[in-house]
């Protein structure tokens, strides 16, 4: 569906060259939700921009459905750019214009006629939740309502593709989860591929089937949500992923319960998918003689599955039996004493 081979961007300032995009290649599949996570400066809201020509690579390649954009006439962008929708931060409404008119806007552009203008735009506005809101203007909204213009507005063309630049982070945290939940049902309903960026962890595990992390330009991880979850590999893939487990303060914990009770042993188990919903640790004391005191929990649910982590401690005298029971049931076991 999207495929970057070596894509580069470099920017020139006072003389000195600047890497803002460096080499990267990726491959998002159709009717995924793609995220692109990083710090601020890691490049990837130039990456995004670019997956539309916004911003005009320096090197690579950049094809969508086949049509490498990089190669096209002025007037063949401009058609492909018809199915490619954006939906932006900071919303970018006309401010003299109603709800209404605003999701009209480019249907206009299109010379798609008023009797089909009219039928498309009160389809979307009852798809983004503002049915009764038509006439409002946008200062008339709150943040949440204006980012839902801004997505019914980004598909009054029947894109292929949606491309997200940090939709949701102007936003309060219920808000966020509620636009969310309104990509996904996108998503679902119409097939739609979706490509976000983001700086922001719960963002990704909660909405997105696969992500890239990026750093300084690159792209240092990739892969399947759950996967990257439960196996970080990079620092800074590391760092993001600790925004959701709060693994640090489970691990401060886990150590003082150590020093505190040296008894026993204090363990981290890991699950993953179905495994999260199992019965484990009532299994093992209905058929081990171990006592368990749950130090931390938490199960993470994605597009994929679930991940869980928990910290116990145990005491008793069949603590390895116990611990081999888990590990024959799948489940990741690290021993921290």
């Amino acid at each position: 569906m999207i495929t970057l081979t070596n894509v580069q961007k470099t920017f020139t300032v006072n003389d000195t060259t600047i890497k803002a995009v460096n080499n990267v290649n990726l491959s998002i599949r159709k009717g995924e939700i793609f995220g692109i996570i990083g710090y601020s400066g890691a490049g990837k809201s130039t990456l995004i921009r670019m997956l539309n020509l916004l911003e005009r690579p320096t090197g690579g390649t950049i094809l969508i459905d086949g049509q490498d954009l990089t190669q096209i006439s002025a007037k063949e962008l401009r058609l492909a750019r018809q199915e490619i929708g954006m939906v932006f931060q900071h919303f970018n409404l006309l401010w003299s214009r109603t709800v209404f008119e605003n999701i009209a806007f480019s249907l206009e552009i299109a010379g798609v006629k008023k009797a089909k203008i009219k039928e498309r735009v009160t389809e979307l506005i009852e798809l983004v939740g503002l049915s009764g809101k038509e006439h409002n203007y946008p200062n008339q909204l709150s943040g949440g309502q204006k980012q839902r213009v801004g997505i019914a507005r980004a598909l009054a063309n029947n894109p292929h593709v949606l491309l997200c630049d940090e939709a949701t982070s102007a936003l309060d945290p219920q808000t966020t989860d509620e636009i969310l939940d309104l990509l996904v049902q996108i998503n679902k309903k119409y097939q739609l591929t979706i490509v976000l960026i983001t700086h922001e962890m719960h963002v990704i595990h909660k909405i997105c089937h696969r992500v890239a992390i990026m750093e300084n330009g690159n792209i240092v991880e990739q892969g399947d949500v759950l996967d990257i979850f439960s196996s970080p590999k990079h620092s800074v893939t590391q760092r993001f992923v600790k925004q959701i487990s709060h693994e640090d303060n489970s691990l401060k914990t886990a150590r003082h319960l150590a020093h505190e009770f040296p008894n026993g042993k204090v363990v981290l188990l890991k699950f993953l998918k179905e495994k999260a919903e199992q019965p484990f640790i009532t299994n093992i004391i209905r058929n081990f003689k171990v006592d368990i005191n749950i130090i931390q929990g938490k199960i993470l649910h994605t597009q994929e599955g679930g991940y869980g982590s928990l910290y116990i401690h145990l005491t008793g005298s069949e603590i390895n039996p116990a611990l081999d029971y888990l590990t024959r049931e799948g489940v990741e076991i690290e021993v921290m004493t």
